[in-house]
């Protein structure tokens, strides 16, 4: 507590002497240390005997709590295991296998050649430490991050052998003081903390990603390894991997680092921590797949199973389950490491090649063997007598349907019944284009959205993901051209669902209910279906019911989910069409300072779209009870009263 905190008290508790001394950050003298006194704090219902020091200076906060009291109050929640987010972790198992190297780049040492080469005398080590050091010497070599010294070795220099804490094994330390003399430093700024927690100011959600061995990662160009020899009882080594005992080594690794993630938002780097960070969960996963796919930028794995719906999940208990159809897991991933390799899985699969985001490797040819053709359609180049004569006969049990945009995959017994999948993949296709344009999103798709259809899912008849995951029974709906032309609610719903964005998504009320807006829209843009007939709930008397349900129980927002949230946005969408959600989805994608919080996100909706028709919305938006502010309501006094505002007729009478 600061000393101008503790005049304000108006029963200050007489302070006890302390020896605790307080820095600040930076500073090289602590602050004055005023005394201490004991008092009990208090929050929600958790109570808390501290020592309070109250200290008088430069202080940054007028009050802070510690690490542990705020942990003891509820303040402070420190997760270190989030089964969620290393899902997340698992989608790029290149990132845990073994150590990694930088591709594409080579690390150049600035070496002044008027400093005269020194080969220092070898330095012995212990005879009892000279098996640790073989065995690490053996341990670098094969991963090739040091290499046999050939040839002339200007520059040479010693080891220190240092046992590791509580282990029998050592760490190799070369002592590169005199070769430093020659290096000279490229003084990239480091990041300063009051930066850091800037960026961190306001984001709630968090992951930090610690890089193995980080310098180690980094290679060396040839012509700056001679610098980096050392002698052992075993000969002459150098390094091939950038290592810690170069001067410029941490200013190297900290720039290398920043510069690769550095486009993406909501990341940054203190050597060989990265830390993500994000005000959402959706936000913190967002920035979490884009930095893993960024370290795994180059390179193949492959994987065997059509998807990754894990029956074990976190909210998916298997004891609670009477019978399972299938394993909980069917995929097994393996990392290309060699030129031919040999994969196999107890349950089989479909095998696909996974390359990375931005991967560069241009055309590859690959040969399987061992393995049975699969029925795979792949629109415009597979022709319909293909299918018909040869491809849908493939001995398989999975075929797939593939569009850029989209790709199913069902039972190869169902893929039979398909006699002209062109047709069927340009009605696909179509679709697709209808949710890109709703969801005001370039198209093609970047990746072509998957729909997996199996015996049995981790939750619900269907759910959104990647892929979205469908029972087999569905297979039939999606590759049936007739089926799919009379109306298709679900797997739109569930494209809906992957398409809706945090930062208008209020949830958990309109979490089921805004996907929908995608289910109308298809329906009536591609398949020429009113929107009465889409869906049973749609039909106006329904439509009418729900709405007076609503109102009957108060307008309460914890009975605003579903069909009468779905309401809300159709009577905006029927009054004034698509095109201000489509620019609205497309602002959105853009803002940045948006709260995780549904009555603010409630209140900038209904500002934004009021602006964007032109329309005092306010009082709409209170008749369905959203929280609107005053100073909200101010700003969009300015604007016309929606004369039609729908609501009227029902409020009036309620």
């Amino acid at each position: 507590m600061c000393a101008s905190e503790y005049d304000k008290m108006k029963k200050k508790p007489p302070l006890q002497p302390s020896s605790v001394r307080v820095f600040t950050w930076g500073a090289q003298h602590p602050v004055t240390n005023m005394g201490k006194f004991t008092d009990t704090m208090t929050h929600n219902g958790k109570t808390v005997v501290e020592e309070i020091h109250v200290l008088r200076g430069d202080i940054p906060a007028p009050c802070l709590l510690s690490n542990v009291t705020a942990k003891i109050m509820g303040l402070l929640k420190m997760m270190y295991h989030m089964s969620e987010k290393e899902s997340i972790l698992q989608e790029y198992p290149k990132l845990t296998d073994g150590l990694g190297k930088l591709e594409g780049k080579q690390i150049t040492l600035h070496i002044n050649e008027a400093v005269r080469p020194v080969a220092q005398h070898h330095r012995r080590v212990p005879i009892h430490l000279q098996p640790q050091v073989e065995e690490e010497i053996k341990a670098l070599l094969a991963q090739d991050i040091i290499e046999p010294a050939e040839g002339p070795t200007p520059w040479v220099s010693p080891i220190v052998a240092v046992p590791k804490k509580d282990t029998t094994q050592i760490r190799i330390c070369v002592d590169m003081r005199i070769p430093n003399t020659a290096i000279e430093r490229e003084r990239h700024p480091g990041p300063h903390l009051d930066d850091m927690i800037s960026c961190l100011t306001g984001m709630r959600k968090f992951s930090k990603l610690d890089l193995c061995k980080g310098y180690h990662q980094l290679e060396l160009d040839e012509q700056s390894r001679y610098i980096t020899t050392f002698s052992t009882h075993l000969g002459l080594f150098r390094y091939k991997r950038l290592s810690f005992g170069i001067s410029s080594a941490a200013e190297i690794f900290q720039e290398t680092i920043r510069q690769i993630i550095r486009p993406i938002t909501n990341s940054l780097n203190y050597s060989d921590d990265i830390l993500v960070f994000g005000k959402s969960d959706g936000e913190h996963d967002t920035a979490l797949r884009a930095v893993c796919s960024r370290l795994v930028e180059v390179g193949l794995t492959v994987q065997i199973g059509c998807h990754t719906d894990n029956l074990s999940g976190k909210e998916d208990d298997l004891s609670k389950r009477q019978q399972l159809f299938r394993p909980p897991t069917v995929t097994k991933v393996y990392q290309v490491k060699s030129e031919k390799m040999t994969i196999s899985t107890l349950w089989g699969g479909l095998i696909y090649i996974l390359v990375p985001g931005r991967c560069q490797l241009g055309l590859l040819s690959i040969t399987v063997t061992g393995a049975v053709r699969a029925p795979f359609y792949k629109h415009g180049e597979t022709t319909d007598s293909d299918w018909l004569e040869t491809v849908r006969h493939y001995p398989a049990p999975w075929a797939e349907f593939a569009t850029e945009n989209i790709t199913l995959t069902v039972p190869a017994e169902c893929a039979l019944a398909v006699e002209k999948p062109s047709s069927l993949m340009s009605l696909w296709d179509r679709m697709m284009a209808a949710v890109a344009e709703l969801a005001a999103i370039p198209f093609p798709f970047w990746r072509p959205e998957r729909i997996v259809a199996d015996v049995q899912i981790s939750g619900g008849w269907m759910h959104a993901g990647y892929p979205i995951m469908a029972h087999t029974d569905s297979a039939k709906e999606l590759t049936n051209f007739d089926l799919i032309s009379g109306g298709i609610w679900g797997p739109i719903h569930e494209l809906g669902h992957n398409q809706q964005c945090w930062g208008w998504n209020i949830s958990p009320n309109t979490t089921e209910a805004t996907c929908n807006l995608w289910s109308v829209y298809v329906s009536e843009k591609v398949l020429g279906i009113p929107r009465s007939r889409a869906h049973g709930d749609l039909h106006p008397e329904c439509r009418e019911q729900h709405i007076k349900n609503y109102l009957e129980k108060g307008a309460k927002l914890e009975d605003w989910t579903l069909w009468a949230a779905l309401e809300t946005y159709l009577q905006l969408q029927e009054a004034f069409g698509w095109a201000p959600f489509i620019q609205l989805f497309s602002d959105y994608q853009k803002m940045t300072d948006i709260k995780d919080e549904n009555s603010f996100k409630m209140n900038l909706w209904a500002e934004k779209f009021s602006n964007q028709v032109k329309k005092n919305l306010a009082p709409f938006f209170k008749m369905w009870g959203w929280p609107i502010k005053g100073s909200v309501s101010a700003k969009l006094s300015s604007l016309p009263e929606w004369e039609e505002n729908p609501m009227k007729k029902f409020v009036g009478s309620h």
